[in-house]
Formats: C-alpha cells, structure tokens, sequence
C-alpha cells in the first residue's frame, strides 16, 4: 500500500493498525520534523494524503540501509536459503500478530 499508493490518514491507520485517534498526532510528530506533509486528496476534497518530503525519503533510505546492515550481522550465521526461510516465517508470524491486533 505505501509504495503503490499514496495513503490517507484513516487507511495509514488501518494499515499500521494504530487507532484512528492516534495516528493524528504521529503524523503531526511527522510533519513537524519534516519528514512527511499532508496534501489534498484531489479525488476527495475532504481527505488529506500523506507524502513522503525530500527529508523523509532519504531518512527512509538511510533506515533501510542500517536495517540491511543488521539482517546482515544477526543473519550472517544462516546459509542463503536460510535466510530465505528465515525471512518468509517472520513475515508469516508478523503478519499474523498485526492481524490479530485488528
């Protein structure tokens, strides 16, 4: 959902399965360090989209980069296609965990 489209506060909500009323103040924490903005849904007046800033993508790509970085350290034990494995049953299990929260 985040890379395909742009979501608006109530489905970034429902994805990261934060309360409705939470999640106003997370993206005010967001916007006012830069890293995201509220636009106008043009296909809906009433509706605000939430876009990734300049700041907030190379935040993202910095993040993602310290993540491999880590994987790569913890996971250096496990051959490939253990990692594949790995990788596929915490997604499982994460997945199922954020469902269960809903």
């Amino acid at each position: 959902m985040l890379r395909k489209e742009l979501p608006t506060q109530i489905g970034l909500a429902d994805y990261l399965g934060i309360d409705r009323t939470v999640i106003t103040y997370v993206i005010d924490a967001l916007v006012e360090a830069g890293l995201v903005e509220r636009v106008q849904d043009p296909a809906d007046r009433r509706a605000r989209k939430i876009v990734a800033t300049g700041r907030g993508t190379a935040h993202h790509a910095a993040l993602e980069h310290d993540v491999r970085v880590a994987e790569e350290a913890v996971l250096r034990v496990l051959a490939a296609n253990e990692r594949v494995v790995f990788r596929s049953l915490l997604g499982r299990v994460a997945r199922g965990s954020r469902d269960d929260l809903t």
